[in-house]
């Protein structure tokens, strides 16, 4: 089994993970993250040190009762974020969340593309 910092240099783009550390094909929806969890050096960091952060994130999202979280996970450079991320159906209501959490894009899994908002 890999570890999640084997998964998240495997995936230096981006990936949508489950609290296993998975990462989740989806073919519909929008990624929006709550979040702004920025990881500076993050490459430097150990597995135990991420997986803390991870850790972190899965209970945010127990403590607000969110039954379909993923950990959302994209690399610019040296930083890293690693986000509490839920997918929304409707593109409208993802915008709205992301602009209500402060973020600058949202993830449309159908075509690949970021769209900033």
């Amino acid at each position: 089994m890999k570890t999640l910092k084997e998964v998240l240099l495997e995936n230096k783009e981006g990936a949508t993970l489950d609290f296993n550390y998975t990462p989740q094909h989806l073919k519909s929806g929008f990624a929006v993250s709550l979040t702004d969890n920025k990881i500076i050096d993050w490459f430097k960091w150990s597995d135990e040190e991420i997986k803390k952060e991870a850790e972190k994130i899965k209970n945010l999202a127990s403590l607000l009762n969110i039954d379909k979280a993923f950990l959302g996970w994209w690399s610019d450079e040296e930083v890293g974020y690693l986000d509490l991320t839920l997918v929304i159906e409707n593109k409208e209501d993802a915008i709205r969340l992301g602009k209500l959490f402060n973020q600058k894009a949202i993830y449309d899994f159908r075509t690949g593309e970021v769209i900033y908002i």
